[in-house]
């Protein structure tokens, strides 16, 4: 199966005027690879299926939503950022009574699981507020659930050899132990790009999705991230991502560490 450019505009055209999502955000090879697997999963057999069933209200904006979403993959994936990050927390955050990180537009919660390990080990689980965004009330409800795939939990636990954890995953995943770690969590549906974000944030995780997106609305979520950081507050990226290829942001942030991405708002 294949799409046309015509189709893609379509396609494109009835999403944003039928379930208001601007799917035009996504480089292009992404939204082909998104649309077909949606269209996979929903076993529709061409474009016009699919956008006939969006227009007859058959397919609700949450369920594209969570079926359409870039899975980004795994817990603990770049050991070596996650050791940076260790240091860092340790530094910083046993002088704060409440240390703001934020994780918009999630699709999974591989980053924010590995988090909740790693403040649980550093013992720092309670002087940190954590909020956690995404699209879709649907995947907030999957996140909020901690319900990993058998496939990935072999991987999640080679991760976290190589990030040198202190102890093994299994308990992690064992009598709901990561679902008592969410107290100090907070869940909201945000549109990264129109609403806006929280404020005074101290970290931004917002790892492999820029590769995803189109220049020009990568701009405008770089810009929104600044906006909810405070001053001296970071922001880490994906490590084959750049936020300095973008020349108005290099005004507004300092490089903290280059190999994992790591950014300082000035």
């Amino acid at each position: 199966m294949d799409l046309t450019i015509s189709e893609h505009r379509k396609i494109i055209k009835v999403v944003q005027e039928n379930i208001d999502i601007d799917l035009s955000v996504f480089a292009r090879a992404t939204l082909k690879s998104r649309l077909l697997h949606t269209m996979e999963v929903f076993e529709y057999k061409n474009a016009e299926e699919l956008t006939d069933k969006i227009q007859k209200g058959t397919i609700l904006k949450d369920d594209f939503l969570s079926i359409f979403s870039v899975p980004y993959t795994e817990m603990f994936r770049d050991p070596a950022m996650w050791r940076k990050l260790k240091i860092e927390l340790i530094s910083k955050i046993k002088d704060y009574k409440s240390y703001k990180i934020f994780i918009p537009a999630c699709t999974t919660g591989d980053e924010y699981y590995t988090l909740l390990v790693l403040l649980n080990e550093l013992n720092l689980i309670d002087n940190v507020k954590i909020i956690i965004s995404s699209w879709s009330d649907k995947t907030i409800d999957l996140i909020k659930q901690v319900k990993i795939p058998p496939k990935k939990i072999e991987l999640n636990k080679a991760n976290y050899k190589r990030f040198e954890g202190k102890e093994g995953l299994d308990k992690y995943f064992e009598n709901k132990f990561l679902k008592s770690l969410q107290r100090n969590t907070d869940f909201n549906k945000i549109n990264i790009l129109k609403e806006k974000l929280p404020i005074n944030q101290d970290l931004v995780i917002f790892r492999n999705k820029f590769i995803y997106l189109t220049e020009e609305y990568q701009n405008i979520i770089l810009n929104n991230i600044y906006d909810c950081l405070k001053v001296g507050g970071k922001l880490i990226i994906g490590i084959k991502e750049n936020i300095f290829l973008n020349k108005s942001i290099k005004d507004k942030f300092n490089e903290e560490c280059d190999t994992e991405r790591i950014y300082k708002k000035k």
